[in-house]
């Protein structure tokens, strides 16, 4: 497997944080890219997951993603950020299929979350009104997702709200593993172990973000134990990386860090991987 992956950064702007592309071969998507304690850490968005998605002109499947109904079984606000996360990528997930209807009731769900862990302003009525007027368009969808995420990434950067933004980000992480392992045994393909295994790069990354809450109680010691059966088996995947020069581009300030890297993923692996993540999202969503 090969991939390159290219990172935008810059030293002028915050929003230049957040630019991050990565190629597979031709195909271009986005990640969140933030900086948390000094640390440059790259996570999944719904952007990139729809992204993908698109190319494998899969079918629609409704019962991989997360029941609205489940949303009142989260009372914790660990729950509550980590299930925003989820349904943030099964709203990415639904709205790659157009399921318009689908995608309003879980626009709603988001909504409630929000106001309850402090995103009100993700949803606020101008948003509202552009969704509903806007409903059959994707982009527009897009949007709101990106909104969200650059929500999340300010509130990394508040000490006050950085654990309610790693959760977050972890349950966006978790769910586009668990689907992408729940296609991949349903229609095998070449490209999904290959984004599979493109995860190995995120785990730490999310696994970073929330070790400073471990002992905070046992419901967070079981997400995290969670991540770390899954972290484990990443280790199998091997990378080789082929170094080539930076790029700098002067009038943006902005240098283009590239690098080529072949990723080599085994059955036993790929299929522990999809057993533990499997594991640790129902214990998530129930």
């Amino acid at each position: 497997m090969c991939a390159s992956f290219v990172l935008f950064s810059s030293c002028t702007s915050d929003a230049d944080e957040k630019n991050v592309e990565t190629s597979v071969g031709n195909q271009q998507s986005k990640s969140m890219v933030g900086i948390i304690d000094g640390k440059i850490f790259s996570v999944p968005s719904p952007y990139e997951f729809i992204s993908f998605i698109n190319e494998l002109g899969i079918s629609y499947n409704h019962s991989l993603i997360n029941s609205v109904n489940n949303k009142k079984l989260y009372e914790s606000n660990v729950k509550k950020c980590i299930n925003f996360g989820v349904y943030g990528i099964d709203v990415a997930y639904v709205t790659v299929f157009e399921q318009t209807s689908t995608a309003l009731t879980y626009f709603s769900v988001l909504k409630q979350l929000s106001e309850e862990i402090g995103l009100s302003q993700v949803f606020d009525a101008k948003t509202i009104e552009r969704l509903e007027n806007n409903m059959h368009l994707q982009d527009s969808l897009l949007i709101i997702l990106t909104k969200t995420y650059r929500e999340a990434d300010k509130r990394l950067k508040n000490e006050k709200q950085k654990e309610e933004a790693a959760f977050i980000i972890a349950g966006s992480w978790i769910e586009s593993l668990y689907l992408l392992t729940q296609i991949q045994k349903e229609k095998p393909n070449k490209k999904i172990v290959e984004k599979i295994a493109e995860h190995k790069y995120y785990a730490d990354n999310v696994l970073a973000l929330l070790r400073p809450y471990y002992e905070k109680s046992e419901e967070h010691k079981k997400i995290i134990d969670g991540i770390i059966e899954i972290c484990y088996q990443f280790d199998g995947v091997n990378s080789q990386y082929t170094y080539t020069e930076p790029v700098t581009y002067p009038q943006l300030k902005r240098t283009v860090i590239q690098s080529d890297t072949k990723l080599d993923i085994y059955t036993e692996h790929l299929q522990n991987i999809t057993i533990f993540t499997e594991k640790l999202r129902n214990s998530i969503v129930n």
